[in-house]
């Protein structure tokens, strides 16, 4: 999953529907040295491992780094070569979102680096418990700040 499979397309007005393409159809492979920096940006760091698990929680990672992206407009680690990132993904934690953003309630920073843990353990297990907790912060929001919301469905397992 990266953020360049994922399109918006609008659907009746002022309304619009996400689709997801090619989802789960290139693994990465780690012998791979010329595999693209700017896809290796959405591999958890045990997809660099040569015996990692690769699960559920791989695609909880990526959708962390998408979400930072979009709160950032920058990726959370970021090299110049695939082989640079795989270090930086075992040794660095990314900037807290509130280095770039002072509008987002405090919790994202700890809800991303959550999504954003290099331990598989330490993330969220589902992509559900992922959503249910920034639909928990977007809901406090709105009802703290008035905010306008937006909230993720239930993801069916």
């Amino acid at each position: 999953l990266s953020s360049e499979n994922i399109l918006i397309q609008p659907v009746g007005i002022n309304s619009e529907a996400i689709k997801i393409l090619n989802f789960g159809t290139n693994p990465f492979d780690i012998n791979d040295l010329d595999f693209p920096v700017e896809k290796a940006h959405y591999l958890a760091p045990e997809q660099f491992a040569v015996n990692g698990k690769i699960d559920a929680r791989s695609d909880v990672y990526a959708l962390g780094v998408i979400l930072y992206e979009m709160l950032a407009g920058q990726a959370p680690l970021d090299a110049p070569t695939t082989t640079d990132l795989m270090e930086k993904s075992r040794q660095q934690r990314p900037q807290p979102i509130t280095a770039f953003r002072d509008d987002l309630p405090a919790e994202i920073d700890d809800i991303l680096l959550k999504a954003l843990a290099k331990n598989p353990e330490i993330r969220y297990q589902t992509v559900s418990e992922f959503a249910e907790e920034l639909n928990r912060v977007a809901l406090s929001a709105k009802e703290t700040e008035g905010a306008d919301t937006i909230f993720i469905p239930a993801v069916s397992s």
